[in-house]
C-alpha cells in the first residue's frame, strides 16, 4: 500500500467517515465551485484533510507516489474486437485486443489489414520441414492469434500439388554430357509418422551450359 493512500484511509478513519460514490461526487462538485478544504469538509462531515487526499486521486502526484506514470495509468485494455481475415485457405476470424484511448496498434496484422493470404507461403515452409498439421496450427496462432484447422492447412498444401507434378512431368533435354548424381536424408512424414528417406538430387548441364534438376 502507498503512503498517499494509507494516508488518505488514516485520516478518514479518524474522521470516522467512508466516503460513497455520490459524497465523492459532490467534494468534486464543491472543489470546481471554489469552495475551500474546510467548507468541503464541514458539508461533507468529515476532516480538511480527508477531502485534501481524496481531491488527490487519481491525479500525476498521486500516480507518481504509487510508482507509476500518468502515461501508464491513464489507458486500460477494453476487451477486443472481433475481425475476419482473408487467407488463401478461406476466411478466419479472430479477436483484436484493444484499449480504451485507441493507441494500441497490432504488429503482425495492422489495422484496417484483413488479407493475409501470404500466410500460404509460411504453411508450406513449415509443411517443407516436416512439421505437423497440429505444430503449423499451434505456430500461425502464436505468430497471428489464430488457428488453421486441418482440413485449411490441408487446402494449402495440396494447391501445390499441380504445379508439382508439372514440373515433375516436364520434358526434359534430350543429351547432357554432364549429370552430377547426389543423395541426401531428410525427415519424411508417412502413414506410419516421420522417418528418414533417401532424396535424390540429379544435376544435369546441357550442351549450352544450362542445368536442368
Amino acid at each position: 500500500m502507498d503512503y498517499a493512500y494509507s494516508t488518505t484511509m488514516e485520516a478518514v478513519r479518524k474522521s470516522g467517515k467512508h466516503f460513497t460514490l455520490d459524497e465523492r461526487g459532490q467534494i468534486q462538485a464543491l472543489h470546481r465551485e471554489g469552495f475551500s478544504l474546510r467548507a468541503i469538509a464541514a458539508r461533507v462531515g468529515c476532516s480538511h484533510t480527508a477531502i485534501h487526499y481524496e481531491l488527490k486521486r487519481g491525479t500525476p502526484e498521486r500516480q507518481a507516489a504509487r510508482g507509476r506514470s500518468p502515461q501508464y495509468t491513464a489507458n486500460r485494455r477494453n476487451g477486443y474486437t472481433p475481425k475476419v481475415l482473408k487467407t488463401s485457405a478461406g476466411e478466419v476470424p479472430i479477436s483484436v485486443p484493444r484499449d480504451r484511448d485507441g493507441s494500441f496498434t497490432p504488429q503482425i496484422v495492422p489495422k484496417r489489414q484483413t488479407d493475409v493470404s501470404s500466410i500460404e507461403g509460411k504453411v508450406l515452409a513449415m509443411y517443407a520441414r516436416g512439421m505437423s498439421q497440429r505444430d503449423i496450427s499451434s505456430t500461425i496462432d502464436d505468430i497471428y492469434g489464430f488457428m488453421l484447422s486441418a482440413e485449411q492447412i490441408s487446402h494449402i498444401t495440396d494447391s501445390v500439388l499441380d504445379e508439382l507434378h508439372e514440373w515433375q512431368n516436364r520434358p526434359l533435354k534430350a543429351f547432357y554430357p554432364f549429370v552430377f548424381v547426389d543423395c541426401i536424408y531428410v525427415s519424411m512424414r508417412g502413414d506410419k509418422g516421420v522417418s528418414d528417406q533417401a532424396v535424390y538430387v540429379i544435376l544435369g548441364y546441357d550442351l549450352k551450359g544450362k542445368k536442368d534438376v
